[in-house]
């Protein structure tokens, strides 16, 4: 019993147990001369003193031996409860996945019937209406109305009038600036890419030399700056596929 409790006291580094061990030891060999010693406690005072402090002790070692053990019960249930917690989120998060399967498998081909969002830019195979621009049948637009005058229209949400089409077409022609960067990673592209490959990569690099500046939190309600952005795109993927191809 001594050892395997000094073994414990030195893995717990508690010095009560082993104390209390060593008074325990200590009694088992006062047990056997217990007539020599109850008459020696009677004829000295001082002893039985002692004897009753070493009692005393004994009650100490034993109440702070059996508080440590009930904390470390109260840890261990407090992990076991830990565990049992995160058991329970586990099996909680495969019920929901699921449920999120069993919800993608209902899912129509071609999300036929599903409303995916409103726009109020264009509408497309509504019964009766066809494809529309803000209203605009896409028919009177091709008929009537520049390329302009349609740009404008799908950013500003209106037809433009000539002065706000004349300013339009100048910012376009501003726009068809290509740097000497945007040329030289174009002239690297082979010939066999694919066009919208060409533009996708010109947009990266132009988007690296001309960072944007839009602050995402305003771009709710000012749009000003994200068309301007749409602008210089859209002044610049003309050149770019043709000083690819011509490059070529």
């Amino acid at each position: 019993f001594f050892s395997r409790t000094t073994g414990a006291a030195r893995q717990d580094g508690h010095f009560l147990v082993v104390h209390f061990s060593l008074t325990v030891r200590s009694i088992a060999r006062l047990s056997l001369s217990i007539p020599r010693l109850s008459s020696s406690l009677v004829s000295n005072p001082g002893m039985l003193t002692r004897f009753l402090r070493g009692q005393a002790l004994i009650r100490s070692s034993i109440s702070a031996a059996a508080a440590a053990q009930q904390q470390q019960l109260l840890r261990a249930s407090t992990t076991t409860t830990t565990l049992q917690q995160q058991f329970n989120k586990f099996d909680n998060k495969q019920a929901s996945f699921r449920g999120m399967s069993s919800e993608a498998d209902q899912i129509r081909k071609g999300l036929v019937g599903v409303l995916a969002d409103k726009s109020a830019v264009s509408t497309v195979g509504r019964k009766d209406v066809g494809l529309t621009y803000r209203g605009y049948r896409i028919e009177d637009l091709a008929k009537e109305c520049e390329f302009e005058d349609v740009l404008h229209l799908l950013t500003r949400g209106h037809l433009p009038s000539p002065a706000e089409r004349a300013a339009l077409q100048e910012r376009l022609v501003a726009g068809r600036h290509l740097p000497s960067e945007v040329k030289t990673v174009l002239e690297q592209m082979p010939a066999s890419a694919h066009p919208m490959d060409v533009l996708r990569t010109g947009c990266s690099v132009l988007g690296t030399l001309e960072p944007e500046e839009v602050d995402n939190v305003k771009m709710v309600k000012e749009h000003e700056a994200v068309i301007r952005i749409g602008e210089r795109l859209m002044g610049s993927f003309g050149p770019m596929i043709l000083y690819w191809y011509h490059f070529h």
